[in-house]
């Protein structure tokens, strides 16, 4: 169950997406949207910053929310549904007060920005009109409040329901906040949300201030949760570069087996060929210069074999009735041989040889087989191979 102050952020969010909202256009070029009140010679109308009255006599159109609903979809059937159609349909459903249509309408275009290219207009146009929802995301009563305070209530808006315009549009504030580096850093370490640690770590990247980037590929490999890495991997990837190669592939000679790992599911997930070679030249070299695991992590194997031998090795009298009576003493000797095993590195090596093959079959297309030694001829082969022609279809 929420806690009461979530409970009633929610109740008042409904409250706002089921008052209708007007649009009232005045003749001095104003226009109001909000819920309208209308008397005999007056309009009263509750906008965000809140109620204004103006006289019937200055208003040169009123337009009901069903007329703005109607119109909003009159214009959608016209513009299409490319992507920069979806983002003005969306600019104008907000500017009239149709949130819901709004959040709608721009789910499309932060959905269709990991397919365009980086200097894409659009990417600026969106990110643009994104900077602008500041007063739909942040409440109120933190707008005024320390940095700390804006980026938890950022992302207390990223949950399961998060649509991806709204979640474009919170690491879109969160990386443009002043000051909030260090913040995001703890956010995406500590945070007990999965999704919201993600937001910080894309908000970080957007950033790009010193070490950010480094921060977010070393999320990728030493973070604990899965989702968490996987994330930070797909967020890698939109800025993977040589200097990212160079210092993640010293992950592969890692002493921890995890670390090699991990390393190579990153370089399979980035998707960058280069790391080919590297991957290959790692193969062989999987079982060497790994850490000694502690005592407690060797998985262990006990047996013994032995045999018994009694024997009397003493007698003790005793007396009973003025008899005496020899009571013997059993002796038992033992031989054989006790066996006590600790399997060190057999099972990590064989984990690692499988990560570096699944991440050159990822990158190459095609598998290179189950014997390290040869995966260097496959890389070079992969490489002098010619580049497949473009048929003209994406």
């Amino acid at each position: 169950m929420l806690p009461p102050a979530h409970r009633l952020a929610v109740a008042v969010v409904l409250l706002a997406a089921a008052v209708p909202a007007d649009e009232v256009r005045l003749l001095d070029g104003r226009v109001l949207v909000g819920a309208v009140a209308k008397t005999a010679d007056a309009l009263t109308v509750t906008t965000k910053q809140g109620p204004v009255t103006v006289a019937l006599a200055d208003v040169r159109e009123h337009r009901t929310d069903d007329d703005l609903r109607r119109a909003l979809a009159d214009a959608a059937r016209a513009a299409g549904d490319t992507p920069f159609a979806q983002l003005q349909l969306a600019q104008r459903a907000r500017n009239c007060g149709l949130l819901p249509e709004a959040w709608q309408r721009f789910d499309k275009v932060a959905a269709a920005l990991p397919t365009l290219p980086a200097d894409a207009p659009l990417r600026a146009r969106a990110a643009a009109f994104a900077g602008e929802l500041a007063d739909e995301l942040l409440p109120a009563g933190h707008r005024d409040d320390g940095t700390k305070a804006q980026v938890a209530a950022l992302l207390d808006g990223v949950h399961a329901a998060t649509g991806p315009g709204r979640l474009y549009a919170i690491e879109t504030l969160l990386a443009r906040l002043p000051g909030a580096d260090a913040e995001l850093r703890t956010q995406a370490r500590r945070n007990g949300n999965a999704r919201r640690r993600l937001a910080a770590l894309a908000a970080l990247q957007q950033r790009g201030e010193a070490g950010s980037e480094r921060f977010v590929l070393r999320t990728c490999v030493l973070d604990a949760s899965d989702e968490v890495r996987a994330g930070a991997g797909a967020i890698a990837a939109t800025t993977f570069d040589a200097d990212d190669l160079a210092y993640v592939a010293t992950g592969l000679d890692h002493p921890y087996p995890k670390v090699r790992i991990r390393t190579a599911e990153l370089l399979g997930a980035v998707g960058a060929p280069a790391a080919l070679p590297l991957l290959a030249e790692a193969g062989p070299r999987a079982a060497v210069g790994l850490a000694a695991p502690a005592a407690s992590d060797s998985p262990r194997a006990h047996m013994m074999v032995v045999q018994q031998q009694a024997y009397v090795r003493d007698f003790d009298v005793e007396v009973a009735q003025a008899a005496a009576v020899a009571d013997p003493q059993i002796g038992i000797v033992q031989s054989g041989v006790v066996l006590d095993v600790a399997v060190h590195g057999v099972f990590e090596v064989r984990t690692i040889v499988r990560a570096y093959r699944a991440a050159i079959r990822k990158l190459a297309g095609s598998d290179p087989g189950d014997d390290p030694a040869t995966w260097r001829a496959f890389v070079a082969a992969h490489a002098a191979r010619p580049p497949t022609p473009a048929t003209g279809h994406r």
